[in-house]
């Protein structure tokens, strides 16, 4: 089991349950502390320091800060002179306290920054696993599409080539991941492949157009072709994806 498991956010009802747990904790340490008043110096209020470390990893910082209260006022009147009233009188008893009170904030604040970083953490995490399940949908969208779908870069070089791109074309993936576009064109279109390039490279998506491109054993194809930028995660535009369709039939 992880370790940390105490730490992690959770709804209003386990909130309230780690303010309960902090009363609890907080009756304990007291009830123990009066049981060993004789063997413990009045003044020391370290036994409180569990119970605070406690609520505050199951319930973060208010429920950290409500056990350094609690903590406190029970010390006070329980355990401080003169018994049985709030009022401290002795510097030594003050001080105590006040050491009691910052300890529980910064406790109570330590484990509240760790809640936080350990949910980002996590969400961080479910953000990137349905990222994958995305990207794996996608791939068995593009693999299973009966039209042509082929990415490459903005200079023409090929970077995905999917099943129908070798049923429409005859190259297999491993013949074009890295060659270039211009394989698949005819020689007096090139000039098509250079003027695609500057509207790509602008961000614009080029409306589906119909050409001829080449098959592995040199047959003219006619094919609807659309073509769209691929932009990385800070919206810079690394290559195209280009979507082809078999039209020589029609």
């Amino acid at each position: 089991m992880n370790a940390l498991w105490l730490f992690r956010t959770r709804g209003p009802l386990a909130q309230a349950r780690a303010f309960a747990l902090g009363f609890i904790a907080v009756t304990l340490t007291l009830a123990l502390r009066v049981y060993l008043r004789d063997q413990v110096e009045a003044a020391s209020l370290i036994f409180f320091v569990p119970a605070i470390l406690l609520a505050s990893a199951t319930g973060g910082l208010w429920a950290g800060l409500f056990t350094t209260l609690l903590s406190g006022v029970s010390s006070a009147y329980f355990l401080l002179p003169p018994l049985y009233s709030m009022r401290v009188s002795s510097p030594f008893a003050l001080m105590t306290l006040s050491v009691l009170a910052l300890t529980g904030l910064f406790i109570a604040a330590i484990c509240e920054l760790l809640r936080k970083s350990i949910q980002r953490s996590e969400d961080a995490n479910d953000a990137l696993v349905l990222a994958h399940k995305a990207a794996e949908q996608l791939a068995a969208i593009v693999e299973g599409s009966s039209d042509a779908i082929i990415g490459k870069t903005v200079d023409g070089v090929i970077t995905s080539w999917n099943k129908s791109s070798t049923s429409i074309f005859g190259y297999s993936p491993a013949e074009m991941l890295g060659a270039h576009v211009s394989t698949l064109i005819p020689s007096h279109l090139h000039a098509e492949e250079e003027a695609i390039r500057a509207p790509i490279a602008a961000g614009h998506i080029v409306s589906p157009f119909e050409t001829c491109r080449l098959r592995k054993d040199g047959a003219s194809i006619d094919v609807s072709i659309a073509i769209s930028p691929v932009r990385d995660a800070q919206g810079l535009i690394i290559g195209a994806s280009t979507a082809m369709r078999d039209i020589t039939r029609r």
